[in-house]
C-alpha cells in the first residue's frame, strides 16, 4: 500500500491509493489514524468506511463500498458498483463527479440504508434503494429502478424509462423524461409522470397524481386521490375512494371507479364514466352518469353527449348537446344551444326534459314523461327514437306512453308524430279536459298540453313524419348515433354487427350479438343480454359483456404499421368479466427480441382490478376481478413473434403462437395449441394437449409429445416426432424423417393443394407399426411412374411396395418414395393404406387396394376399381367404368365438360342398393334433388339421367346432362337414399 505524497499533518485530506491490491478489502477501522478519504484502484475493490465521515472512491471496475457510521460520501466510479450507506445521512453516487475514463457505465446498486440519504444514479441502469428515513433518489440517465423504502422520500427518475416505487411513507415521485412506471405505495404520495407516456399507480393513501406530457395511464387505487391528466391523451381511473379527476389537455378517459368521485373534463374530447359529479369543458365530451343514483353530469362548453341512468341530473351546458335518459326519474336540462333530449329503453320513465334556450328536440319513449321546451322553436316528437328509427328496426312499433308538454307555444313549437300513429290531424282525438288539452293517438297513447285550449290547435301545429327526418339535429353526433344500436337488423339478421366507420359506441340487444370495433380509436362496446362475442382490435376500448356467458377477444394491432416511435400503451378495460362464465382470447405481438414465455405474463392486483401486462405496449384491465381467482388456463393467447430468432413458450391454456421468420423455438406446454414456426429453421414442441404444429418454411423439427397431435412439415427437409397419442404426421415437398411414437398414428404423404402435379419427396418412417399405424398416400400417375403399369396397362396400388434389405420402400415414382425402416413386406397389408390415385388425360385403368381409396380418372374413358374398403370413385370426363368392390362406396359422376354434343355415360358395375351412393356436385347442378332425376329400366340395368333444359334461337330444348348406367339394378328399387350431394366450390 502506497501513500503518495499526502500531507500527514492534514489528515482530512489524506488519500489512500491501492495500486498493487486489485481485489483486497481495506478496512479503515484497522488504521491507527482517522482517515476521511479512501480511494480504491482500477480493479474490483471492496472498501469499508468507519464511524467517521468518510469519502470513498471506487474508481474503475466493479466495486463494493460500505460507509458504515457517519455522514459519508460514496462514489462508485465506472462499471457496475454496489454502495451501502449504512448509518448517518449519506450521499451515494453511481459514478464519480468527473467524466469516466471509458464507456463502461454499468449497472449500479445503491442502498441508503439508515439515515436521511441522497442517492444519485449514473448514465447506465441503476437500482436505488432508499432504506429507512427520508431519502432523496435521482436516477439520472438510463432505465433506472428506484425504491424509496420507509420514510417520506423524494424520487426522480431523470432520463430513460424508469420504474419508481415510493413504498411506505408520504413520498414524492417524478418520472422525468421517458416512459416511466410510478407506484406510490402506502402513504399520501405525489406522483408526477413528467414527459412521455407514463404509468402512475397510487396504491393506498390519499394521493395526488400528475400525468405530465405524453399519453399516460393514471390509476388512483385505494384512498381519496386527485388525478391530473395534464398534456396528452390520458386514461384516469380513480378506483376505490372518493377521488377527483382532472382531464387536462388532450382527449382523455376519466373513470371514477367506486366511491363518491368528481371528474372534470378540459379542452379536449373527453369521456367520463363512473363519477358522481362529472363536468365537461370545451370539446366533444361523452359523459355517462352511471356511477350510482343521483349523479350529476354536465357537458359544459362544446357539443356534448351526456347520459343518465336513474335519479340523475343531466345538463348539456352551452353548445348543441345530446342528452339521453336510460333510467327512472332523470332530469335532463339542455341549457343554451339547440339540444336533443331523449328517453331510451323500456325501464326509463318519469323523466323531466327541459330544453332551455335554443331550438330543441325532445322525445320520450313508451312511458310517461314531462317535457318543457323552454325558449326557442322546439320540436316535441312522439314515436320512434331518433337513435333507432323505423329505417333501422322496421319491425319495432312506435310508442309514446302518456306524456305532458308544459309550455307548448302555438305558432312557434311543433308536435311531431310518427306516421305509424297518425297521418294527419284528422287521425287525432283532441279534447278539452279542464284547463288542459288531451291528444289521443291510434294506440291509445296520450299527449297532455298544459297551456293550450283544444279549439286553438290547427294542422300547422303538427308534423306527421318519422324520427329520421330530424337526424340532422344530431349534428356532429350523427355518425355516433348511427352506430348507437348497431346496424340494421334486417341487413344483419344474425345480429353480427361490425363497426367499420370509426364510431365510438356500440350497444347490443338481448340476442347473441357479435360486436367489433373498427379502428384504433377509443371505443365503448356493450353486448347487452345474451351470449355475446365482443372484439376489440385496438385503442383504449371499454368492453361490457352484459348478461349471459360472453366471449371477449382483444387484439393488439401490429404497431410497426402505425409508425410508432415511442411507447404507445393500449389499455383495454373489461367492465364485467365473470371468472368461470366468460372467456377471454388475447392476440398480441412479441416485441421482445429474446422471445416470450406466456407463463410469466404478469397478472397484478391493482386495487379491485386484475391487470394483465402482455407486453410493454399492451395491458388489459379486468375490473372487480380478484387476481388470486384468475388462472392462466382461462385465457387463450394468439401470439405473433418478430423476425428474429425467438423462444416463444405457451402456458396451460389453448394458445396460438406464430413464429414468423427467424430460427425459432416454440413450446406449447399445456392446452390444445396451434404452433406455426413460420420461415426459418424452427424447433416446435407441442407439449400436453391435442396440438397442431406447422413447420412452414425452413428445415424444422417438430415434437408432438402428449395428446393426439397433427404435425405438418411445410416446406424444407424436416423431422417430425408425434410422441404419445394418436397423431397425424403430414409432409409436403422435401426429404423428411417421421417418427410416430406411441399410439395409432397416421402418415399423410404426397397431398398437395393442386391435383395436377406431384410433390417431390423422399420420406423415411422410423417406427411404422403394422398393427396400429396407417398411411394416406396421394399420387398422380405421371411419366415417372409408368414403370408400375403391368402388362395389361393396369396401375395397381399394391405394386408400389418392394423389400429393400431390412426396409420396405414404397416408390410412387422415381421422384417420390417412402421408406419404412425395419419392416418386413409380409407384415404390411393393403388395409393400412388409404390411397388417392389420379389418372392421366387418357384411358386409365386404376386399381385401388384394401383401404379407403380415392380414384380419379380425369379425361378419357377410364376403368376404376376400388377394391376393399369404403372407396370414392370419380370418373371425370369420358365413358367410364366404375367398380367399387367390397365396402360402402361413393361414385361421383359429375363432370365440368363444355361440349354437350356428346352425351357421356358412366357405368357402375356393382352398385349395392342401401350401401353405395351416387354423388352429384351442386357446383354443376345447383339446387338439385331426387325429383330432378329421370330413372328408367334398360333391360337388366337402370339408367339414371339428369335432363338439361336450355333455350337456343328462341326455341326450348332439353337433353341428357348426365347418364349413369347401373348394371343389374331394378329401377323400382332406386330411391333418394341412394344419392348424395356435395359442393366442391
Amino acid at each position: 500500500m502506497n501513500i503518495n505524497d499526502q500531507d500527514l499533518s492534514e489528515p482530512n485530506s489524506l488519500s489512500l491509493t491501492l495500486d498493487e491490491l486489485q481485489n483486497d478489502a481495506v478496512n479503515t477501522a484497522l488504521s491507527p489514524r482517522v482517515l476521511s478519504d479512501i480511494v480504491g484502484t482500477n480493479g474490483n475493490d471492496t472498501l469499508h468506511g468507519d464511524e467517521n465521515d468518510n469519502r470513498i472512491y471506487g474508481l474503475d471496475y466493479n466495486d463494493t463500498l460500505y460507509g458504515y457510521g457517519g455522514n459519508d460520501e460514496l462514489y462508485g466510479g465506472s462499471r457496475s458498483d454496489t454502495l451501502y450507506g449504512g448509518d448517518g445521512d449519506d450521499k451515494l453516487y453511481g459514478m464519480t463527479d468527473t467524466t469516466p475514463t471509458g464507456p463502461y457505465y454499468g449497472l449500479n446498486r445503491l442502498y441508503g440504508e439508515r439515515g436521511n440519504d441522497e442517492l444519485y444514479g449514473s448514465l447506465g441502469v441503476d437500482y436505488l434503494y432508499g432504506g429507512l428515513h427520508n431519502d432523496v433518489l435521482y436516477g439520472d440517465q438510463g432505465n433506472d429502478h428506484l425504491y424509496g423504502g420507509a420514510g417520506d422520500d423524494f424520487l426522480s427518475g431523470g432520463e430513460g424509462n424508469d420504474e419508481i416505487s415510493g413504498d411506505a411513507g408520504n413520498d414524492q415521485l417524478e418520472g422525468g423524461s421517458g416512459d416511466d412506471e410510478l407506484t406510490g405505495g402506502a402513504g399520501n404520495d405525489i406522483l408526477d409522470g413528467g414527459a412521455d407516456d407514463d404509468t402512475l399507480v397510487a396504491n393506498a393513501g390519499n394521493d395526488t397524481l400528475y400525468g405530465g406530457e405524453g399519453h399516460d395511464y393514471i390509476y388512483g387505487n385505494e384512498g381519496d386521490d386527485t388525478l391530473h391528466g395534464q398534456d396528452g391523451d390520458d386514461m384516469l381511473i380513480g378506483d376505490q375512494g372518493d377521488d377527483t379527476l382532472f382531464a387536462g389537455s388532450g382527449n382523455n378517459t376519466l373513470d371514477g371507479g367506486s366511491g363518491y368521485d368528481r371528474a372534470y373534463g378540459a379542452s379536449g374530447d373527453d369521456t367520463i364514466i363512473d363519477s358522481e359529479l362529472a363536468i365537461g369543458a370545451g370539446g366533444k365530451d361523452i359523459i355517462f352518469a352511471n356511477a350510482h343514483t343521483a349523479d350529476v353530469a354536465i357537458g359544459g362548453a362544446g357539443t356534448d353527449w351526456v347520459e343518465g341512468y336513474g335519479d340523475d341530473q343531466v345538463g348539456g351546458g352551452s353548445g348543441n348537446d345530446v342528452l339521453v335518459s336510460f333510467g327512472k326519474n332523470d332530469t335532463l336540462q339542455g341549457g343554451s344551444g339547440d339540444d336533443v333530449l331523449l328517453v331510451e329503453g323500456s325501464t326509463a320513465n318519469n323523466t323531466r326534459l327541459f330544453g332551455g334556450a335554443g331550438d330543441d328536440y325532445l322525445s320520450g319513449n313508451g312511458e310517461d314523461q314531462l317535457l318543457i321546451g323552454g325558449s326557442g322553436a322546439d320540436i316535441f316528437h312522439f314515436g320512434h327514437s331518433i337513435l333507432h328509427s323505423e329505417d333501422a328496426i322496421p319491425n319495432e312499433a312506435a310508442a309514446i306512453g302518456h306524456d305532458r308538454i308544459v309550455d307548448f307555444e302555438k305558432g312557434i313549437d311543433t308536435i311531431s308524430i310518427d306516421t305509424s300513429l297518425a297521418n294527419s290531424i284528422d287521425d287525432l282525438i283532441i279534447e278539452q279536459h279542464g284547463i288542459t288539452t288531451r291528444i289521443t293517438l291510434s294506440d291509445g297513447s296520450t299527449i297532455i298540453l298544459n297551456t293550450i285550449k283544444a279549439d286553438e290547435l290547427s294542422a300547422s301545429d303538427f308534423a306527421f313524419t318519422g324520427a329520421n327526418t330530424y337526424s340532422d339535429r344530431l349534428g356532429d353526433w350523427q355518425s355516433y348515433a348511427d352506430s348507437y344500436w348497431g346496424f340494421s337488423t334486417a341487413a344483419h339478421p344474425d345480429q353480427s354487427w361490425y363497426n367499420d366507420t370509426n364510431d365510438i359506441k356500440r350497444i347490443g340487444n338481448s340476442a347473441n350479438n357479435v360486436l367489433e370495433d373498427g379502428s384504433r380509436a377509443d371505443e365503448y362496446l356493450d353486448g347487452g343480454a345474451g351470449n355475446d362475442t365482443i372484439i376489440s382490435t385496438g385503442g383504449n376500448d371499454i368492453l361490457v359483456g352484459g348478461e349471459g356467458n360472453d366471449t371477449f377477444e382483444v387484439r393488439q394491432p401490429n404497431l410497426s404499421t402505425f409508425n410508432i416511435t415511442s411507447t404507445d400503451i393500449q389499455i383495454t378495460q373489461i367492465e364485467d368479466f365473470t371468472v368461470g362464465d366468460d372467456t377471454l382470447t388475447i392476440a398480441f405481438y412479441s416485441y421482445n427480441l429474446q422471445g416470450l414465455d406466456l407463463s410469466t405474463i404478469s397478472t397484478k392486483q391493482v386495487g379491485s382490478s386484475t391487470v394483465l401486462e402482455l407486453n410493454e405496449y399492451f395491458h388489459i384491465v379486468l375490473k372487480n376481478v380478484d387476481a388470486s381467482t384468475f388462472e392462466s388456463e382461462q385465457i387463450s393467447y394468439v401470439v405473433t413473434g418478430n423476425n428474429g430468432n425467438e423462444t416463444l413458450i405457451g402456458d396451460e391454456a389453448a394458445n396460438t403462437i406464430l413464429g414468423k421468420s427467424g430460427n425459432d423455438i416454440i413450446e406449447g406446454n399445456g392446452g390444445n395449441d396451434t404452433l406455426d414456426g413460420g420461415s426459418g429453421n424452427d424447433t416446435i414442441n407441442g407439449g400436453a394437449g391435442n396440438d397442431v404444429l406447422l413447420g412452414d418454411g425452413g428445415n424444422d423439427t417438430l415434437f408432438g409429445e402428449e395428446g393426439n397431435d397433427t404435425l405438418n412439415s411445410g416446406g424444407g427437409n424436416n423431422e417430425l416426432d408425434g410422441g404419445m397419442g394418436d397423431d397425424v404426421l403430414v409432409t409436403q415437398q422435401g426429404n423428411h424423417t417421421l417418427t410416430g411414437g406411441a399410439g395409432s398414428d397416421t402418415f399423410d404423404i404426397g397431398r398437395s393443394e393442386s391435383l395436377s402435379q406431384n410433390l417431390t419427396y423422399h420420406t423415411t418412417i422410423t417406427d411404422f407399426e403394422t398393427d396400429n399405424d396407417s398411411v394416406n398416400l396421394t399420387h398422380i400417375i405421371d411419366n415417372a411412374s409408368l414403370h408400375h403399369l403391368d402388362a395389361d396397362g393396369v396401375f395397381r396400388a399394391s405394386s408400389l411396395l418392394d423389400q429393400m434389405g431390412d426396409d420396405v420402400v414404397l416408390e410412387a415414382s422415381s421422384n417420390a418414395s417412402i421408406t419404412f425402416e425395419n419392416t418386413a413386406i409380409d407384415d404390411i397389408s393393403g388395409d393400412l393404406f388409404n390411397v388417392t390415385l389420379i389418372g392421366r388425360n387418357g384411358a386409365d385403368h386404376i386399381v385401388g387396394w384394401n383401404g379407403n381409396d380415392t380414384l380419379i380418372g380425369r379425361n378419357g374413358n377410364d376403368t376404376l376399381e376400388g377394391g376393399n374398403g369404403a372407396d370414392r370413385l370419380e370418373g371425370g370426363v369420358g365413358f367410364d367404368t366404375l367398380t367399387g368392390g367390397e365396402g360402402a362406396d361413393t361414385f361421383v359422376v359429375d363432370d365440368d365438360r363444355s361440349n354437350y354434343a356428346v352425351i357421356e355415360t358412366d357405368t357402375i358395375t356393382d352398385f349395392v342398393i342401401g350401401e353405395d351412393k351416387i354423388a352429384f356436385d351442386d357446383y354443376y347442378h345447383a339446387d338439385m334433388d331426387f325429383d330432378h332425376f329421370v330413372v328408367t329400366q334398360q333391360g337388366d340395368d337402370t339408367l339414371v339421367q339428369i335432363i338439361r333444359e336450355y333455350t337456343s334461337g328462341g326455341n326450348q330444348y332439353s337433353d341428357a346432362d348426365v347418364n349413369v348406367l347401373l348394371k343389374g339394378i331394378d329401377a323400382a328399387d332406386i330411391s333418394a337414399n341412394d344419392f348424395a350431394f356435395f359442393y366442391s366450390g
